[in-house]
Formats: structure tokens, C-alpha cells, sequence
């Protein structure tokens, strides 16, 4: 932190929002390897496997733009702290399933919830750091995403094999409920001086754009592939 030169109260933004950062792909990747048994105990095949990533990637990319919009007119802090109570608590019941459906409605509501954090964490981090910073600061939030999706994969594989799958919702849907509070304790975050606003029309305009837009999708749509089927 050091190298960035932050402020205290920049650090424990940033440590924050970092560590919600792993929690959320904890939980949302946690799923993939208990394929197997909640397939044998439901009796399902592999096209109702993929529904249950499915229903989850689906709420959560519709979710993501009206739930910018709400971030955008409410309490920041407050968005990212019940988008946590929220996913915490659909992981939770994700193990209190029992069917087939109420899982996979179980785990499009964690869509919901993560739907909701990314957009308003990201609007604390520009209204937190100067335009200088953000992308170090973007990078430190980011190793939350990919250290918390393998540990996600490795806690759902030794719990589920120990005590059973059921039993690796239960536990990391625990520290969400407990980080929901603690966001809430972080001061209000003061706005920086407003900046320019564009138009959506026209960075479509802007070749590097849709390009990034374009090769995000592609990206996301082999990497899954392969997080998903790969445990």
C-alpha cells in the first residue's frame, strides 16, 4: 500500500472492497466442483448442470445495468453491503436446497446480489482514488476476483468431500453475512469533483470500444467454459 501512497482511510476502502472482491467469486465458484454429487443426488444430466451456471451468468449480466442505475442514485456503501447480505444468504440456502429448481433459483439470486456489488464497488473506487491511482488500485481489487475463484474451487471440492456439498454452501456463505455489516461501518464516501459525462452513443463511436466489448464477451465465454466443466 505504500507504493500507492494511501490514506488510512483509502486503505481500508480499497482492503475492503478487495476482500468482498474474494468472497464474491468464492461463492460463485464454489459450485462447479460439486457437480458430481449434486448431480448423483438429484439424478441430473449434463445440460441441468449447465443450467445451474446459466441461471446464475444470466440474472447476473441483466441484472448489472439496472442495478448500476440504482447504485448510482442511492447510498453506495449501502448497495455493496445488502448486495453482500444478499448473495451471502441465497449461498446459505443454496444448501438447504431441495430440488433441482430451488437450487437453480437459489443460485440466480447470487446472481442478483453480485450483480448489484460490481458496479457500485467500482463507483467507490473512482470516487475514492484520483484518476492517477485507479488503475493500481483497480489491479489490488482484482487479485480478490481470481484468488477468491481458486479458492472457491478448492474449498468446494475438500468440503464436499469431507462432509458432503450441502455442506460447502453453508460454510462460505458464513463470511459474506458477517462482511455485509462491516461495509456498512465505512464513512460515506465524498463524490470527487463531477467529470465529464459520455454518452453511450458515443463510445460506440470509439473503434477500442465495442473491440474490448466484443473480445470480453469471448474471453468470459471460454474462460467459464472452462471453470465450469474443468473441476
Amino acid at each position: 500500500m505504500r507504493v500507492l501512497n494511501l490514506t488510512s482511510y483509502q486503505i481500508r476502502v480499497l482492503a475492503s472492497l478487495a476482500l468482498v472482491n474474494f468472497v464474491n467469486y468464492v461463492d460463485r465458484q464454489v459450485l462447479y466442483p460439486l457437480f458430481p454429487l449434486i448431480a448423483s443426488d438429484f439424478h441430473l444430466n449434463h445440460t441441468q448442470l449447465a443450467w445451474l451456471a446459466a441461471a446464475f451468468s444470466l440474472v447476473h449480466a441483466l441484472g448489472s445495468l439496472p442495478l448500476g442505475w440504482l447504485a448510482d442514485r442511492v447510498s453506495r456503501k449501502k448497495v455493496v453491503s445488502y448486495a453482500v447480505l444478499f448473495w451471502s444468504g441465497a449461498t446459505f440456502l443454496s444448501g438447504l436446497a431441495g430440488s433441482f429448481r430451488s437450487l437453480v433459483a437459489a443460485r440466480a439470486l447470487v446472481g442478483v446480489g453480485e450483480a448489484a456489488y460490481t458496479p457500485a464497488a467500482t463507483a467507490i473506487i473512482t470516487a475514492s482514488f484520483t484518476r492517477k491511482l485507479r488503475a493500481r488500485v483497480q489491479g489490488v481489487f482484482d487479485t480478490g476476483m481470481f484468488m477468491g475463484g481458486a479458492a472457491g474451487i478448492a474449498l468446494g471440492g475438500i468440503i464436499a468431500e469431507r462432509w458432503g456439498w450441502r455442506s460447502a454452501f453453508f460454510v462460505v456463505g458464513i463470511p459474506g453475512l458477517l462482511l455485509a455489516f462491516s461495509i456498512l461501518r465505512l464513512p460515506d464516501v465524498t463524490p470527487r469533483s463531477r467529470e465529464k459525462l459520455v454518452p453511450v452513443r458515443e463510445l460506440l463511436r470509439i473503434p477500442a470500444y465495442p473491440m474490448v466489448l466484443v473480445s470480453g464477451w469471448f474471453v468470459t465465454f471460454a474462460a467459464h467454459a472452462y471453470i465450469i466443466w474443468g473441476p
